[in-house]
């Protein structure tokens, strides 16, 4: 009997839907490269993660669906977005904070910092939205971290871990 890894694989950019640096190249690679490790004992399922930067052209992608977090006493809506790269499901992150920027990076630190927070919370709770339960949380760089810590923070708090071993 095979055994299933789920890997929820987080980026702020990925080759070939938005590339600035070495990120969009490692992101855009290392998921696929996963999954082919796959064999007749273990299967590596990799879902990649990403927000909808006004670069991505939306019309090619299937709307997932809407839901909202938590944002101090009020919530913030979430639009999800899925396309397919190579036969691995990648999904695209939309709201107001991603909308607000121009660009995947801004010279405008506060402004950064709303879009990835937000992105990072709206990533987490996806998995919840779509019925599917990551074994390994993969952030990368630091526009992601808030996805660690709040992973981290719901175990202590709600004894609800989102990660199964």
């Amino acid at each position: 009997m095979s055994q299933t890894i789920n890997v929820l694989f987080l980026a702020a950019e990925a080759e070939p839907f938005v590339k600035v640096g070495g990120l969009g190249d490692v992101a855009g690679t290392l998921p696929r490269a996963l999954r082919a490790l796959s064999n007749d004992e273990i299967k590596i399922d990799v879902r990649l993660v990403l927000p909808m930067h006004s670069v991505i052209h939306e019309e090619s992608l299937k709307p997932l669906g809407i839901y909202s977090i938590p944002r101090g006493k009020t919530e913030v809506q979430v639009e999800a977005f899925e396309g397919v790269l190579d036969g691995m499901p990648v999904y695209f992150i939309s709201g107001d904070p991603i909308r607000a920027s121009g660009s995947v990076y801004s010279s405008n630190n506060k402004l950064d910092a709303e879009k990835y927070v937000f992105f990072s919370l709206a990533a987490l709770e996806l998995p919840r939205q779509l019925n599917w339960n990551p074994n390994i949380l993969h952030c990368n760089d630091w526009h992601t971290a808030s996805a660690a810590y709040s992973n981290l923070v719901k175990r202590w708090e709600d004894k609800r871990i989102i990660l199964h071993p």
